[in-house]
């Protein structure tokens, strides 16, 4: 679960803890409102107020404890000595990139493929790229084994699909992300 899902699910299930505290605290005061002609019921609204109070002072406590856990545990999340190698060898790869390199890795992320028909063009190319200049790169980023390449047929031919390589996605993630 990553830091954001925590997020939402700390904020969501807190928000559901006061809805429902506030709904049975109106219909509490309700209660007491209608049973006003009793006096003996009266000193009680304030008794069942600090409970009301205490329940959700208590729920915030415990989602904030489990909040913090969750949020711990994401953190500590560490890669395997294979993912490790797989990181480094892809770093090294990327420390030698240009900026155009980087461009089309961000727009296959951004897009999630790159297709090119044999009578059209590449498509969708990120801003400022040729046509040219962005099947060199995918074909260099291929052998590095960063991007995946698949033929396929297609109405009037063939198409070709690149992709970047599941194994390869989380590190150029996380590598075009601390740029």
């Amino acid at each position: 679960m990553s830091i954001g899902e925590a997020d939402r699910t700390y904020i969501g299930a807190a928000l559901r803890s006061v809805w429902f505290y506030i709904s049975v605290s109106l219909g509490l005061i309700g209660l007491l409102e209608r049973w006003r002609a009793m006096p003996f019921l009266v000193p009680h609204w304030a008794i069942f107020s600090l409970i009301i109070v205490s329940l959700i002072g208590a729920h915030f406590e415990l989602y904030k404890k489990t909040f913090e856990e969750m949020r711990t545990l994401s953190k500590k999340c560490e890669r395997t000595a294979l993912q490790e190698k797989e990181y480094q060898d892809i770093r090294s790869l990327f420390e030698n990139y240009g900026e155009i390199e980087k461009s089309i890795l961000r727009n296959l992320l951004r897009h999630g493929k790159m297709i090119k028909h044999v009578m059209g063009k590449l498509s969708p190319l990120p801003g400022g790229c040729s046509e040219e200049a962005a099947a060199s790169v995918l074909d260099k980023l291929v052998t590095d084994n960063l991007v995946t390449s698949e033929t396929r047929l297609a109405p009037g031919g063939y198409e070709v699909v690149r992709q970047i390589a599941l194994g390869a996605k989380s590190a150029i993630e996380e590598l075009l992300g601390n740029q």
